[in-house]
């Protein structure tokens, strides 16, 4: 079976056993004109290269970079795909989940609309697609079909730009009603909800489970002294609200994901949520 995401396993993780050593030369390279969202990453799979754009799914060959087809939208599609079995699965801001052939580009279905459009990387899990939505509501398709199978409405239906991960039939998200939520993923039963969590939205990334504890990295929209905190010119304002108690603290505030089997490096005032119910704070030597 041939699974390609973001996060590079449903646990979000980012380890693979693939390994790119020596010295890296420019091979080919391929402008764009349509727009790529900054949350969108190239998804490689079965010697294809697959980029979400504004104007729909585009597949290049990974060898050369020849374009091998496109899967034109009338919205931008908001998040990277998922490949699974040679399909991929993509949301779009036209509020409906679509499927694709990998091969030929040749849409396969596309689901019923949404209440807003799809701003998440989905789950393919259990022949199941996963995806939170802007309309505050957590979906659940049926992979082959695209049948709407149960959807589950988050406290204050803020939005979900968060991507979920899954483990052992769990799914773990957080919305942007600042609450972290478990779903069991066969039926989109509640199986636990975080208190209200510190920071201002998430709006990123995807929770990382490690072990037996679900990590999350949040935002604060306003930065309390000194200037913006950058790593290569690019703003890094993510995750310090959600792992510092003292905003004013300066620097690095995030998590980095590791292999599972090295250690945890955090502190008391660095907590993470237990996987288990009740999904309460707890903080780790």
């Amino acid at each position: 079976m041939t699974v390609r995401r973001r996060g590079a396993n449903p646990q979000r993780t980012g380890w693979v056993p693939e390994s790119v050593p020596g010295s890296l030369q420019l091979e080919w390279y391929k402008p764009f004109e349509a727009f790529i969202s900054q949350k969108v990453q190239v998804i490689a799979a079965d010697g294809l290269l697959f980029i979400a754009t504004a104007r729909g799914l585009y597949a290049i060959d990974a060898e050369t970079g020849e374009q091998k087809w496109v899967y034109a939208t009338d919205m931008p599609l908001g998040h990277s795909p998922t490949v699974v079995d040679g399909v991929a699965y993509v949301g779009c801001l036209d509020r409906r989940m679509h499927a694709i052939d990998a091969k030929t580009g040749k849409g396969i279905w596309i689901s019923e609309p949404a209440g807003a459009g799809f701003a998440t990387n989905p789950v393919v899990e259990e022949g199941k697609v996963f995806a939170g939505n802007r309309d505050g509501i957590f979906y659940a398709f049926d992979a082959a079909t695209g049948r709407t199978l149960w959807t589950f409405q988050t406290e204050l239906r803020l939005p979900i730009l968060y991507s979920a991960a899954y483990r052992n039939g769990t799914l773990y998200f957080a919305g942007n009603d600042m609450h972290a939520y478990a779903l069991e993923a066969a039926t989109g039963r509640q199986l636990w909800k975080s208190q209200k969590l510190p920071g201002a939205c998430f709006n990123s990334w995807w929770p990382v489970i490690y072990r037996d504890r679900v990590i999350l990295t949040g935002s604060s929209n306003y930065r309390g002294h000194g200037q913006p905190h950058t790593i290569g010119g690019f703003l890094f304002l993510e995750d310090q609200a959600i792992f510092r108690s003292n905003e004013k603290q300066s620097g690095w505030g995030g998590a980095l994901a590791m292999d599972a089997d090295v250690p945890w490096t955090s502190d008391a005032q660095r907590p993470t949520l237990d996987r288990r119910p009740p999904g309460t704070w707890q903080p780790q030597p």
